[in-house]
């Protein structure tokens, strides 16, 4: 039997940013905290965050049809590694201050703070 295709409105998209879940984390002893999802906004934000340290730059050669040639065009990629580190920690703090759910208001500094070092990202993640 075929499962049915449900249709989603806008309460049901607004709502999801409201499923908190409890998580355990290793770094933390396996300590559960309260976690929820971001929203497309927040994730876009730790997104832009998270790329950072990254420069992608090029110019499109142009094919004969019009259309970019992208076998013939030529990239080229630059990594400044401190910064992406840096900016890998800032988009994890953020997501962090953004999930984390509770009575509790957290601030991005607090979330730098919590021990121990590695506990951030996998919350994060």
């Amino acid at each position: 039997m075929a499962e049915e295709t449900r249709r989603l409105g806008r309460a049901e998209l607004l709502a999801g940013r409201d499923d908190v879940r409890e998580v355990s984390v290793r770094a933390l002893g396996g300590a559960l905290i309260e976690v929820r999802p971001l929203t497309s906004g927040q994730f876009a934000q730790v997104d832009a965050i998270r790329n950072r340290g990254t420069r992608l730059e090029g110019q499109p050669v142009m094919g004969s049809d019009g259309n970019p040639d992208m076998k013939n065009t030529k990239f080229n990629l630059s990594i400044d590694m401190e910064d992406m580190t840096s900016a890998e920690f800032e988009a994890d703090a953020l997501a962090v201050f953004y999930g984390v759910a509770g009575d509790t208001k957290w601030t991005v500094d607090d979330v730098k703070s919590i021990r121990p070092a590695g506990a951030v990202t996998e919350i994060a993640r």
